[in-house]
Formats: C-alpha cells, sequence, structure tokens
C-alpha cells in the first residue's frame, strides 16, 4: 500500500505563533512592454548570425533565474546558447546551452544552473553595478518590435523609472541603448542598438517583496 507524504509548510517554533515566511516571486520584463504575449509580426531574416538581448537593471536584490527568448517558426534550430552579461566588464556571469527544444513560435525558457544573485537594493536606474545584458545567440531568424523600449519600462506596475516600484526594469535607451545586438558568428556580448527595438529576449528575477 502506497502512503502519501506528510508536507509540512510551516511551523512556528515559538511560543506565541507568528507570520508564515516569505514566498519568492517571480518576474519577467516583457509583461510591462505593452506587447502581446506572443509574438504576431515578421520574422527577420539577415543571412547572418546575431547574438540578441535587452539591456536592464534590477531594482531590488534577489536572483537572475532564467533566460526566456521567442524563437520563431522559421527557426529550426535545436539548440541556442544564452547568457547573462555583467555591463560594467561584459563578462557572462551565466551560460547555458538548450538542447531539444520543441518547434516554434513559442517562447523557451531556459533556467539557470547557477542563478546570478545579486545582493543589494539598486541605488537607482543608473547604478550601473546592477545592469545587466540577457542575450541569445541566434543563427538565423529572429523576433523584433521597433520603439519598444523607447522610455524603459518596470516589470510590477508599468511606472517609469518610478524608484519606489518594481523590482527589474528595461533601461533608458538614453541611458544605454536597451534593446541590443552584435553581428558575429559565435556568441558575444552585444553593443549595437536600433531604433529602440526589443528582440523578444526576457529575464527571469526571483526575490521576496
Amino acid at each position: 500500500m502506497k502512503v502519501a507524504s506528510k508536507v509540512v509548510l510551516w511551523e512556528s517554533k515559538g511560543g506565541g505563533g507568528g507570520p508564515p515566511p516569505p514566498t519568492p516571486v517571480n518576474e519577467y520584463l516583457h509583461p510591462a512592454l505593452g506587447l502581446a504575449t506572443d509574438y504576431g509580426g515578421t520574422e527577420f531574416i539577415d543571412g547572418v548570425s546575431y547574438t540578441m538581448g535587452t539591456w536592464f537593471t534590477v531594482m531590488k536584490k534577489g536572483s537572475i533565474t532564467a533566460v526566456k527568448f521567442w524563437k520563431p517558426a522559421a527557426d529550426g534550430a535545436s539548440s541556442h546558447t544564452v547568457a547573462i552579461y555583467q555591463d560594467t566588464n561584459h563578462t557572462a556571469v551565466a551560460v547555458e546551452v538548450t538542447s531539444s527544444e520543441p518547434p516554434g513560435p513559442c517562447w523557451i525558457e531556459v533556467p539557470l544552473s547557477s542563478p546570478v544573485v545579486v545582493a543589494t537594493d539598486a541605488a537607482g536606474p543608473t547604478d550601473f553595478t546592477h545592469i545587466y545584458c540577457t542575450a541569445v545567440y541566434r543563427v538565423a531568424y529572429y523576433a523584433a518590435s521597433t520603439g519598444a523600449l523607447l522610455n524603459g519600462h518596470y516589470t510590477t506596475n508599468n511606472a517609469l523609472y518610478a524608484i519606489s516600484s518594481g523590482e527589474m526594469h528595461a533601461t533608458d535607451s538614453a541611458i544605454t541603448g536597451n534593446g541590443v545586438f552584435h553581428q558575429e558568428n559565435f556568441p558575444a556580448y552585444p553593443t549595437d542598438a536600433f531604433n529602440d527595438t526589443y528582440y523578444w529576449v526576457d529575464v527571469r528575477w526571483t526575490g521576496f517583496l
């Protein structure tokens, strides 16, 4: 006979009880950009390979736990390389290579085997110790929405640079140029920008509110 295991969610160790421990939450950049959940635009191909990404600032301590990117229907690749780069020195602080991907069109979410820990809250949206780039290396097709990152967006309530709310936002193009790419036949830190374009590369922040 199979006996169900007992799961204890929380148990007070004190005499008067107390509140349960906080529950971790996940946030993404994409929902605050005012775009559809799924990409329905042109599937672009330039005949060259790109690393494409999004610069973002983590406003509240927590961890960067996954990279998420839109895979077009015409992209027949079963594997992509994704990375998180530190903006201050362009160093890759997390790299993952996917395998056995499903066919597009769909979001591909890639958990990081070693999450990037952000130990302190940011001093503000121009705090360069908290700016990162999430990126994916594409050999062919990609998604692109121009003008989507003109002002920068917080994830929680879409307020622009409201320091008191939001855990993560895409950086303002006036500061860094947030949708970025680099043309090369291998993964590399993307530094070029065009027309405030968002390349449908997202990131997952995990922490406590």
